[in-house]
Order: C-alpha cells, then structure tokens, then sequence
C-alpha cells in the first residue's frame, strides 16, 4: 500500500465515521424530547418580532439623518 492509498484510507474513515455521527445527530433531532420544545415551534412571532426591530432601526436610522443633516 502506497503513502496516498493510507492516506485515502484515513480521509475515507474520517468522512464516514463523521458522516455517521451527523447521522445519529440528525436522528436525535427528531426524538420526542426535541421536537415537542420551542425551536421547532412556528416561526410567525419571530418574523413580526424581526419586522418590528427593523422597522425601528430604519425610523432611527432616517430620524438621525435628518437629525445630522438639520445641524449642518
């Protein structure tokens, strides 16, 4: 066995034995315990409550515009 075949050997290890923890960690998120808590709840309180801080920061943003602008 060459030097680039053990080390093929070696990657391909890493990689499925990686691949069959994401496996498992995947699996596990569909378990009970997991999907009954708030992360997998809906997403409309968070899309308003986003909606809202934006919209805040635009109304800032443009108030301090005008603010420096005025000064000027």
């Amino acid at each position: 066995m060459s030097k680039t075949d053990v080390e093929t050997v070696g990657v391909m290890s890493t990689s499925a034995s990686l691949n069959s923890d994401l496996l498992k960690q995947l699996e596990a998120m569909n378990q009970p315990e997991h999907t009954s808590s708030e992360c997998w709840s809906a997403g409309g309180p968070l899309v308003r409550e986003a909606s809202i801080w934006i919209l805040l920061g635009a109304t800032l943003w443009i108030g301090t515009l005008l603010a420096v602008g005025a000064n000027v």
